[in-house]
């Protein structure tokens, strides 16, 4: 009977901790004025230390052209089981990115400086796309097709869509 209660116990704890190591859903992710300044920032930062490594290297700017074709290549090459376990770099799913993210050491760094981390960056760059998207079709559709779409969306998006329509983050770009 000890033994029973013990391994009810351990699935007790166990189903509490699963929200927990779940992936997150994109869909319930809400943005807020605070992580579009975060973004913005480091946006703002990262295009800064481009630019002077591309000052630092001037011959460089040909050669990334050209590194990018080979890449293409590359990823052509691409075995499947690498795309099956998530190591392909073609994959642009909220982990996917997170796990870009990580292994791009001053891009982490970076955003660690802003006190955001891969995954906050990954469902940030998710949710905006989502939102902008809608944002940049809202004016071309019916009004009413428009609403249907907009309420077919869970509340977290709804909230990320009106976060960028009324942003002043947003606004100044």
């Amino acid at each position: 009977m000890t033994l029973i209660k013990t391994l009810l116990a351990c699935l007790i704890l166990l189903g509490l901790q699963m929200p927990a190591t779940a992936a997150a859903d994109p869909a319930q992710f809400r943005l807020t004025e605070e992580l579009l300044r975060k973004l913005q920032a480091t946006d703002s930062e990262a295009k800064k230390l481009a630019a002077a490594s591309r000052k630092a290297k001037p011959g460089k700017a040909q050669d990334d052209g050209e590194d990018a074709g080979d890449e293409d290549a590359d990823d052509e090459d691409e075995s499947d089981d690498d795309v099956k376990s998530g190591k392909s770099d073609k994959d642009d799913s909220v982990e996917g990115i997170a796990r870009k993210v990580d292994a791009d050491p001053k891009l982490k760094a970076l955003l660690a400086k802003h006190g955001l981390s891969s995954m906050d960056y990954a469902m940030s760059v998710h949710a905006m796309l989502h939102a902008g998207m809608y944002l940049m079709f809202e004016s071309s559709m019916p009004k009413q097709k428009a609403a249907e779409l907009y309420n077919g969306y869970t509340k977290a998006q709804q909230a990320n869509i009106d976060l960028l329509r009324t942003s002043a983050t947003m606004k100044r770009e």
